[in-house]
């Protein structure tokens, strides 16, 4: 009941909003009444009485933390991270952090969890991704659009697809079909799909690499520079070693993109990246 009284508010004073003059963009707009409502709201209170509940049964306990998890991520994006809602927005960010690796470390199939958790690694390598984790996705969430760039991810870095073991012979069948699948096609497949995805954009930088396609490198880096920047607005924590490691695809492909035409442009990015890490 509560949350439908929420969101038919949020629905309605967006429409009355938008009729003023001055009034902000559609996008800021819905984002600035939710975390009005969002930030007052009784469904936090609400989710943590029933999830502490003795007698709540396993399924309602799932599902409710799904819903807490929905409600603090929504405040967290909506809420500035400078000025006086700074503290703020730190102390939801961990908040929804602890959700995240909850719903990880319990291996709780749960989409918005899982693609948070993979989304805000913050490696500098690739293959420092944690492979168990990324099999555990494939595994809970098959359906996924991310399936397709973890798939190529793993194939590309000779890693299974499962940790699993013991499988029938039709699972094995199944498996050994995937593993013979070329990584680059399978990339290049879901890419379109994962457009919001720094985890994909990485991806498919390294095999643009790999592949000495260095314009197509350069742009699918710049890209995911951007998505980084949206990232850390978004969650209030800055991602510096997934950065540099865009910048260091860029500053690679434009060594080789129509030299010396690019070689100022390589420069200046190489020495942002020395100026964090000296020892690179």
């Amino acid at each position: 009941m509560e949350e439908k009284r929420e969101k038919e508010f949020i629905t309605k004073e967006v429409e009355k909003r938008r009729t003023r003059i001055g009034s902000s963009p559609l996008n800021i707009l819905k984002l600035e009444v939710g975390r009005e409502v969002w930030n007052s709201s009784k469904l936090p209170r609400l989710y943590g009485e029933v999830i502490g509940h003795p007698q709540t049964s396993d399924e309602l306990r799932r599902s409710t933390e799904a819903k807490l998890l929905r409600q603090r991520h929504n405040l967290l994006t909506a809420t500035p991270a400078s000025g006086s809602t700074a503290q703020e927005k730190k102390s939801l960010q961990a908040e929804v952090e602890e959700l995240v690796n909850g719903f990880v470390l319990l291996k709780i199939p749960d989409s918005l969890a899982w693609n948070a958790y993979i989304e805000r690694c913050n490696y500098e390598r690739l293959e420092d991704y944690p492979t168990s984790t990324l099999q555990q996705y494939l595994q809970l969430l098959p359906n996924e659009n991310l399936c397709s760039m973890i798939k190529a991810f793993l194939l590309f870095h000779g890693q299974p697809l499962t940790e699993d073991e013991e499988d029938s012979d039709s699972e094995k069948q199944v498996k050994q079909e995937e593993e013979e699948e070329d990584p680059f096609a399978l990339a290049l497949e879901g890419f379109s799909q994962n457009q919001n995805s720094i985890f994909a954009h990485r991806t498919m930088a390294e095999f643009y690499l790999n592949e000495e396609d260095w314009d197509q490198a350069r742009k699918v880096a710049e890209s995911g520079l951007i998505l980084i920047r949206q990232s850390e607005k978004d969650y209030g924590g800055p991602l510096p070693l997934a950065q540099k490691a865009f910048n260091i695809c860029i500053a690679t492909a434009l060594v080789y993109l129509f030299p010396p035409k690019h070689h100022l442009r390589a420069a200046g990015l190489l020495d942002d990246v020395l100026s964090v890490d000296p020892d690179n």
